[in-house]
């Protein structure tokens, strides 16, 4: 693993999230370890408290808080976190004085940047922005402690709804590499039933293949992610998320071509559930419509007119 690691070139964040414990925190809650869930909910209400918050909080989004994720036909659960970037060193430094800045995102581009869903919905809120502050800054500087009470939220989940009727997506706002930060978590996941996806902007070459764990990777604007780029990603069977200038109500295109070739385009707006999608010799591209105000003014390139 040492050398897969040193390969892949782990960021300040994900060493900080390995390194303080993260995967087997997850794995305790998950084994519904009382005494450590707990401590972990008796430190996370500490933390609040420290930033004017009273009482513990759930730490992932339910699909009825998140339009997204309450698409999905499974129950999802997705940790909703301040991407790129927008983690405040002052958040960070209120506990430790020598925190150093985060970028949960680091291979984003202007684009995606500009047009991210952060600021969609109840993103748009202050409230919403400060209280992902905090949980993000509780999470990098308490690791074990935050994947406890996930493994534990997790959990509750599956022993609600049953074994396969749980999906669990970690970065819904966010780009780490969780195969390389929980990967015992990952195998228990798999072993509960739960079926883990996420959207990254990262190389395949920079990702690693975990049964169960779905990754789709992200079309940028072309100075970021080429045709040719992308054409390769997905004649080696992986799928390709494409933002579309096509407006709510009006149909994807059937097809989009890339270098020449067509692919298959289906509709990533019907759900947000990336485990279902079709996968084979050959991917697909996951069409999905602009969000929010700041996606619809995309200028960059990011946001891609279909070709018909």
């Amino acid at each position: 693993m040492t050398n897969t690691l040193e390969r892949k070139g782990l960021t300040y964040a994900e060493r900080a999230l390995i390194d303080g414990g993260m995967n087997d925190g997850l794995v305790a809650g998950l084994r519904l370890d009382r005494d450590e869930i707990r401590a972990a909910r008796a430190a996370y209400a500490s933390f609040r408290c420290v930033h004017g918050y009273a009482g513990v909080a759930a730490m992932l989004t339910r699909p009825d808080a998140q339009p997204k994720l309450g698409k999905s036909e499974s129950y999802a659960l997705g940790l909703m976190l301040t991407p790129a970037r927008t983690l405040s060193v002052d958040v960070l430094r209120v506990t430790d004085p020598h925190a150093r800045p985060i970028n949960a995102c680091p291979m984003a581009s202007f684009g995606c940047t500009a047009a991210c869903l952060s600021t969609a919905g109840h993103g748009a809120f202050s409230a919403t922005q400060r209280a992902r502050q905090i949980r993000h800054a509780f999470i990098v500087q308490h690791p074990r402690a935050a994947g406890v009470i996930i493994g534990a939220e997790i959990r509750a989940a599956v022993d609600k709804f049953g074994a396969g009727n749980v999906t669990f997506r970690f970065n819904v706002l966010t780009d780490y590499r969780i195969e390389f930060i929980m990967p015992g978590a990952l195998a228990m996941l798999q072993d509960l039933g739960v079926l883990t996806y996420d959207y990254t902007a990262w190389r395949p070459a920079d990702r690693e293949t975990v049964h169960g764990y779905h990754l789709t990777y992200s079309a940028k604007e072309t100075a970021h992610t080429s045709d040719a780029y992308l054409t390769r990603v997905l004649m080696d069977g992986h799928n390709v998320a494409m933002p579309m200038n096509v407006r709510k109500g009006d149909a994807l295109p059937e097809t989009y071509t890339l270098d020449g070739q067509a692919f298959r385009v289906i509709d990533g707006d019907l759900t947000d559930d990336r485990t279902t999608d079709p996968r084979g010799a050959c991917g697909v591209i996951i069409g999905l419509r602009p969000k929010g105000r700041a996606g619809k003014r995309d200028a960059s390139g990011f946001i891609r007119t279909p070709s018909h």
